[in-house]
């Protein structure tokens, strides 16, 4: 548990690098390290010391200065290699192996590790600072650049800001990207100038106040499956080879958050394995793919099941988990995942997730309904808009699963689906599926700023190039659209919040290379998803999965059971009043009491767009008004 901070340029009083850490106290209590050597100030909070893999060393000698957060599993690899070469190590620590790794091979050293990680070099000698995030992602990192032309970073946005030289601004252009898509895309931040490095992507800076940031590692690369593997068994083979490895490399004082879907399932099958049957299980149940209880799952895996039990009435944490996301999700299971870290914080340091395992197979329910639905001859299309006026609606949300009723504006939704399938590209395909507000709908809503930039985002990107398949290129949409990025983020800021690392095995970058070249059948087929994962789990633990007897009635979501119960009720009364919606116009009142009225309907998209409503009004509150008394810290 870690977090870097620093800034690049005129000098300030030491009491702002450490407000800007300080910020982070949550990502490490213990303590923490500075490099100050003008112009470049930075340093790192971790818990525990530098044997637990963050914090910061310096090489006098060499003019060399590292700030280092995040977990590397191959650095003990690493370290016998530049011994073996003659390097003498004084201590050991993470952040000194990558400094040598540097010191060895430039900027390709990110190239030799493997983990989640974030750092920043000071290469006095070369008169630079080397910035460098991990291949997929895991560890965040944000910068901005103030008008003076200091450069700012850190693991987390309210870090920044406590840099005299930036102020907070909402940029209404991340506004209109999150209520088009639940989640900021990046790289551009919700707030005005910041920006997120990319995954797989460093930056060199030099006091000339040149910034160059560069790819070190690409999806695209990796589009196609290794030639070597000839069967579908060479791929099972493989893939049990590496998720193995991949989980047993982060199990070490870890737990597995068990949600009910198969690919936290397999990810406890590999732990329980890794760990002997040692290792605790912490047991929710937010989807119903195992057809048990995660808690049976557990026991039948001979793991230590605890059970984390959820309700309505855990989101009174709401506004804090935001504070501690930055910016703000339409993903209501971020609020049992916080509640899941914080049982695990008293037993672990990390917790495995199955996050982004659906997401690389293909198998996310839009996914899956967008796939479905492009196997369909064309003449499909034309039926099916004359269903939606037969078919009672009850059957079409049993099929579709959108976890709630299908009233008018999902009805228009989905005729909005049709036609694109009928004219556009995957992505704006899976945008018709999975917006929060389509054109029309902010048409509708969108009043003063926001009129001026309404579709920037969405009309700014391009359907992905180079990928074989269908199926492919709509994973490759998940990367290009920001969402696959955001849900990394949110799983790791939220377990930080409890200081607990989330591990993310299924983005291990061996693993992930693997699966995002992987053949379509082997991601899903027809009635059938995660192939690959429940073909592991079949071999490996026969009986585990079993069926899953279809519900008589849609089952209502988690969101739309919320929205109805304290205290979501309360804060969407005071939130989304006409008082705060007309004071900070940005919104049509007539169009918003739209949307309330029909999220009493137990409409799910309704239900959708209410809370995504209410999380961007908490968040202009918390970050952009510093409104008192959301926060208990």
């Amino acid at each position: 548990m870690s977090g870097i901070a620093g800034y690049l340029g005129a000098s300030q009083p030491p009491s702002i690098l450490r407000a800007m850490t300080g910020k982070m106290m949550h990502r490490g209590p213990d303590a923490q390290s500075f490099h100050e050597e003008a112009p470049v100030f930075m340093g790192v909070r971790q818990l525990g010391g530098a044997e637990t893999g963050a914090g910061a060393y310096v090489d006098s000698d060499r003019n060399l200065a590292i700030v280092f957060s995040g977990e590397c599993s191959n650095l003990h690899e690493e370290r016998d290699t530049l011994e073996k070469k003659g390097m003498q190590l004084a201590e050991g620590s993470a952040a000194e192996v990558v400094l040598r790794l540097y010191e060895v091979h430039g900027v390709g050293c990110v190239n030799r590790l493997r983990g989640a990680f974030v750092f920043a070099i000071h290469d006095q000698q070369k008169d630079l600072v080397f910035i460098a995030r991990d291949h997929l992602g895991v560890k965040p990192l944000y910068y901005a650049t103030s008008q003076s032309g200091t450069f700012v970073f850190a693991s987390e946005i309210k870090a920044l800001f406590e840099h005299p030289n930036l102020s907070v601004e909402a940029d209404l252009r991340g506004v209109d990207a999150f209520l088009s898509l639940g989640c900021s895309p990046g790289p551009d931040a919700m707030f005005k100038g910041v920006h997120q490095l990319p995954p797989g992507h460093h930056i060199l800076w030099n006091p000339g106040l040149h910034v160059m940031i560069e790819p070190y590692w690409r999806w695209e690369s990796f589009a196609k499956p290794d030639p070597v593997l000839k069967s579908d068994d060479d791929f099972r083979a493989r893939f049990a080879m590496l998720f193995e490895d991949a989980v047993r490399q982060q199990s070490p004082d870890a737990g597995v958050v068990l949600t009910g879907d198969v690919e936290s399932a397999a990810v406890a099958a590999a732990l329980a394995k890794a760990s002997g049957g040692s290792a605790p299980a912490f047991c929710l149940d937010l989807h119903a793919e195992c057809g048990a209880p995660s808690l049976a799952v557990a026991e039948k895996l001979g793991l230590k099941a605890e059970p984390v039990a959820f309700g309505p009435h855990d989101l009174d944490k709401l506004p804090e988990i935001l504070w501690a996301l930055d910016e703000p999700v339409v993903d209501i299971s971020v609020a049992p995942l916080y509640l899941a870290t914080r049982v695990a914080q008293k037993k672990v340091r990390g917790v495995l997730l199955g996050a982004c395992g659906a997401e690389i197979l293909a198998s996310l329910p839009a996914q899956e309904q967008l796939l479905d639905a492009r196997d369909k001859p064309a003449s499909w299309y034309s039926i099916a808009k004359s269903m939606y006026s037969i078919v009672p609606q009850s059957t079409f949300g049993k099929y579709l699963g959108f976890g709630g009723r299908i009233g008018p504006r999902t009805k228009q939704r989905l005729f909005g689906f049709i036609e694109a399938l009928r004219s556009d590209g995957p992505w704006r395909q899976y945008l018709s599926l999975t917006s929060i507000l389509d054109a029309r709908e902010k048409h509708e809503l969108y009043i003063g700023g926001m009129t001026n930039v309404m579709e920037t985002f969405v009309d700014m990107q391009k359907d992905p190039e180079g990928w074989p398949t269908a199926m492919s290129a709509l994973v490759a949409v998940q990367r290009t659209g920001g969402f696959f990025d955001s849900a990394v983020s949110s799983a790791e800021k939220t377990g930080m919040f409890s200081s607990v690392e989330c591990r993310l095995p299924f983005l291990d970058h061996r693993l992930a290379e693997f699966l995002i070249g992987l053949p379509d059948h082997l991601r899903r087929t027809p009635g059938r998803n995660k192939v690959l994962l429940r073909d592991y789990l079949d071999k490996t633990h026969p009986g585990l999965l079993q069926p899953v007897a279809a519900p008589a009635e849609p089952r209502k979501s988690l969101l739309v059971e919320c929205l109805s119960a304290s205290p979501l009720k309360e804060m969407v009364e005071t939130c989304l009043s006409e008082t705060s919606v007309r004071r900070r116009e940005l919104f049509d009142w007539k169009a918003v009491k739209t949307i309330l009225a029909g999220s009493k309907t137990d409409e799910a998209l309704y239900a959708r767009q209410v809370f995504a409503l209410l999380m961007l009004e908490l968040w202009f509150r918390i970050f952009i008004d510093g409104e008192k008394g959301w926060l208990s810290r």
